[in-house]
């Protein structure tokens, strides 16, 4: 049970109980030639460096120090201070909070509901397209806002046709995008993502720049 000096000038034991792994002798010939290592600032218990042509076995791609990534007692509190609600502020605020339907939106064999509204159906919509949360619509949105554009966000617009939000529209109210239908949408230049029953507009969904995704079933519910 020989004392270790380290080059700060700590002296150390090995823990109660244990022994160093290597004889006097046998550190002393490493220490020597450089194969011994005190830490950062020559204050750490010592550990033997071994050179990668030493080792046996699987060689490990790349190597993260601990100075400059953290370790996983730094990563686990760091998580507990999270969840206790002490850390949103160090983050900078980046989280964002959605309000779930009280109900859900779709039946048990996938399909939308009869009774959601064009608003509930908005905001997933928007929340699919965008990871956001995102509520444009006034109390009783449905009697007052009646347009399928919902914004337009990263340079794309979107759009939601349900629940014949183009009244009398053909067909089926305007839930289906046909040529006549995407005439009549509120325009824009760029590229159009547009959610709806049906798609009948051929070659020419194409040619306006529109991606089209079919209701319910691109919503991954």
């Amino acid at each position: 049970m020989y004392e270790i000096e380290t080059p700060s000038g700590r002296k150390l034991r090995p823990p109660e109980g244990r022994c160093w792994s290597t004889i006097e002798s046998e550190f002393l010939k490493l220490k020597a030639v450089g194969r011994i290592y005190f830490g950062k600032d020559g204050t750490d218990q010592p550990s033997t460096i071994r050179y990668l042509s030493e080792v046996k076995g699987f060689i490990p791609w790349t190597w993260w120090p601990h100075d400059e990534v953290g370790h996983s007692d730094e990563s686990r509190k760091e998580v507990q201070d999270i969840a206790k609600g002490n850390v949103i502020e160090a983050l900078g605020s980046g989280f964002q909070f959605c309000r779930l339907s009280a109900e859900p939106l779709f039946t048990a064999d996938g399909r939308i509901r009869p009774d959601v509204s064009f608003a509930q159906l908005a905001e997933l919509v928007w929340f699919a397209e965008t990871g956001t949360g995102f509520s444009p619509f006034p109390p009783k949105a449905e009697d007052t806002h009646r347009s399928p554009l919902l914004g337009v966000h990263e340079g794309r617009a979107i759009y939601l046709l349900y629940n014949r939000i183009l009244r009398d529209k053909p067909v089926a109210g305007g839930n289906v995008l046909t040529g006549p239908v995407f005439d009549i949408l509120p325009k824009f230049a760029g590229p159009k993502v547009i959610y709806a029953a049906a798609n009948r507009m051929g070659a020419r969904a194409i040619r306006e720049n529109v991606t089209f995704k079919q209701t319910p079933y691109a919503l991954e519910v």
